[in-house]
């Protein structure tokens, strides 16, 4: 006796769910919106996303652009980044 299993392609819960999608892309324009027209909204979104200190992070993501483009994987460069950012977060 045996069974047999068929799992069907891909995944049918976010496919069938545009909702999720509108909701990121929405996110996604208010986020651009609020960087772009709001500079305490600027300050308030990069202390948010990079606590501790936005000045260190945005040091960290040049450094990071930087060693991908010197052809340094993706993975090293991905760790370097993310200590950075712990760092200057005061996160040990």
């Amino acid at each position: 006796m045996g069974y047999r299993i068929d799992y069907e392609a891909g995944n049918p819960k976010a496919a069938g769910n545009p909702r999720s999608w509108l909701c990121l892309a929405a996110f996604s324009i208010f986020l651009g919106l609020v960087i772009r027209f709001w500079p305490e909204g600027r300050r308030a979104v990069a202390e948010f996303l990079f606590p501790g200190g936005s000045e260190h992070a945005c040091q960290a993501a040049e450094v990071f652009a930087r060693d991908l483009s010197a052809g340094i994987p993706v993975r090293e460069a991905a760790e370097v980044f993310c200590r950075d950012v712990f760092s200057g977060a005061g996160i040990p």
